[in-house]
């Protein structure tokens, strides 16, 4: 990695969904404390898994809410949207978050990249993986203003 990318991972990156959100997020009416939860709560309710959802729904522990939603895999409807309900909950992240949002201004001109062995989300073991966060992280701070001087 180059001195023009930023790695994030775990709780105390606020790029990562595993972040805390002092402001807490707001979907669907529902509060939570992550991007995590959320994604994870909504994986499990497109699923019919109402049980686990209200069990991550009401966990506060982002790593916990992370192992529950991921106790099952998906199915092809789930694989095909859930990279645009990434970027869903990523908009309500920057609209919450003031630690999200200065993280994507300290990151202005550098690519994102999830420093995990998740070859979707991040750059995997190996280096090669998708990194879809890190790329929809760059996505939303193209469309921001907050990393452009205001003339």
């Amino acid at each position: 990695m180059s001195a023009k990318t930023v790695l994030f991972r775990g709780s105390n990156a606020p790029l990562s969904n595993l972040f805390v959100v002092k402001e807490n997020l707001i979907y669907k009416g529902v509060i939570f404390n992550t991007t995590e939860q959320i994604y994870q709560w909504e994986k499990c309710l497109r699923h019919s898994e109402l049980r686990l959802a209200e069990i991550i729904r009401n966990e506060n522990n982002p790593y916990k809410q992370m192992r529950i939603g991921q106790s099952f895999r998906g199915n092809i409807e789930w694989q095909n949207s859930k990279k645009d309900l990434m970027r869903e909950i990523l908009k309500i992240k920057f609209t919450r978050s003031q630690d999200y949002r200065e993280a994507l201004r300290a990151s202005r001109g550098k690519a994102i990249v999830e420093d995990t062995c998740n070859n979707f989300w991040g750059r995997g073991k190996d280096g090669r993986g998708l990194n879809h966060l890190g790329v929809l992280h760059c996505e939303i701070r193209a469309k921001s203003k907050i990393c452009f001087p205001v003339s």
